[in-house]
């Protein structure tokens, strides 16, 4: 069993690693994860120019910059399959990772050569890379619009974008909140961390947009996509459906009370039935998305048959 390395680029801001295909969306039940330390990042080897201490040296930098920032656990992204075993499943290769090695790797000035040394050493430019693993979601309102926010400039990523509600799964949630060195991963079961992974997406709905969870319905997993603008960073990108409509939505935005209400300054509802031709919009907004917004969106496309690229 190899894992999908081979890519399409649809906007130089993303590449698409994994798509469900049309009318394949898959939920929790069809999405198995294995966790192992194999599939953590590697480590630099002895007699290369990269050490940990790059990292500790970009973090530092990037927290005197911003002291909002906070290094947590997250989980990693090795590789995905479609399972030759089980019939109709999605697998994913998971290790552990953290926020700082995520910023002193795939955000570091030197990462071309990082991901050559992968390439050389290990037949794979992620090789080195921390590969956090983020998760996205297109949210449907039941008066069919899709939902963005504006991401405030203090955002360590694509400030002041247009963005999909989303974040990260987090370790913490299944084992505490332990440095990533303390992390034991033989404790975390698969189930555990999909489990995991799709209850995230809807906490951060919840956290970012002031929706209950009452009002959401269960992720549909849609497709991966890389950020090329982060050295390759993967995101998981789900569909959601929520009962509530665009106005709804909208005051309770408004009330700034939900969790993450500093993430964002800005809501704004898409017509679902433009979605398929936001990219030639003449409002200009695909230039305004993150990248994570845009890998959702055309995932989105390519699961309802929309996308013609």
């Amino acid at each position: 069993m190899t894992g999908i390395q081979t890519h399409f680029v649809i906007d130089s801001d993303i590449q698409v690693l994994h798509s469900v295909g049309i009318s394949n969306l898959k939920s929790q039940d069809c999405v198995r994860v294995n966790i192992s330390p194999q599939f953590n990042r590697s480590k630099f080897p002895h007699d290369c120019s990269f050490s940990d201490d790059q990292i500790k040296t970009v973090w530092e930098r990037r927290v005197l910059e911003n002291p909002k920032l906070y290094n947590g656990t997250k989980f990693r992204l090795h590789s995905i399959f479609d399972s030759t075993v089980h019939n109709d499943e999605v697998e994913f290769n998971v290790g552990v990772t953290d926020y700082k090695t995520y910023l002193g790797t795939n955000w570091a000035q030197n990462i071309k050569e990082l991901q050559l040394l992968g390439n050389r050493l290990h037949n794979n430019s992620q090789a080195f890379l921390s590969d956090a693993l983020g998760v996205g979601c297109f949210l449907i309102l039941s008066d069919n619009y899709m939902v963005l926010l504006k991401r405030n400039f203090h955002c360590a990523e694509a400030p002041d974008t247009w963005d999909v509600p989303g974040g990260h799964a987090e370790p913490k949630n299944i084992i505490g909140d332990l440095p990533l060195g303390d992390i034991d991963v033989s404790v975390m079961t698969g189930e555990q961390v999909c489990t995991e992974i799709f209850n995230s997406i809807l906490q951060e709905i919840t956290d970012e947009v002031n929706i209950p969870l009452s009002e959401l319905e269960r992720p549909l997993y849609m497709g991966t996509a890389r950020n090329t603008t982060s050295g390759g960073r993967p995101s998981m990108e789900f569909l959601i459906k929520c009962s509530l409509t665009s106005a709804n939505v909208h005051t309770n935005y408004h009330k700034g009370s939900q969790l993450e209400a500093d993430e964002s300054t800005n809501i704004k509802f898409f017509p679902l039935d433009e979605i398929g031709n936001i990219q030639s919009n003449n409002t200009g907004l695909w230039n305004s998305l993150a990248p994570s917004a845009k890998g959702c969106i055309i995932l989105y496309q390519m699961a309802h048959g929309l996308h013609q690229g």
